[in-house]
């Protein structure tokens, strides 16, 4: 799997542990997440990417629950 960062990698690798596993983000800004308790897909569609800096110390997305 491909990445903008380690630490991203890091953190979809524990999400799946965890029981989540994402299956990948399509052109029009849907998430798909598969949650692997009960095989059932969940989507999101991304709205907003506010990216790391140094001010804040953290990255935030804002989704929608489709």
């Amino acid at each position: 799997m491909n990445s903008a960062s380690p630490d991203e990698l890091a953190l979809v690798e524990k999400t799946k542990e965890l029981g989540y596993a994402f299956l990948g983000r399509d052109s029009h800004n849907v998430i798909r997440i598969n949650r692997l308790v009960d095989n059932k897909t969940l989507e999101f569609q991304l709205l907003n990417t506010l990216e790391f800096n140094s001010t804040r110390k953290r990255m935030s997305v804002i989704v929608r629950d489709l």
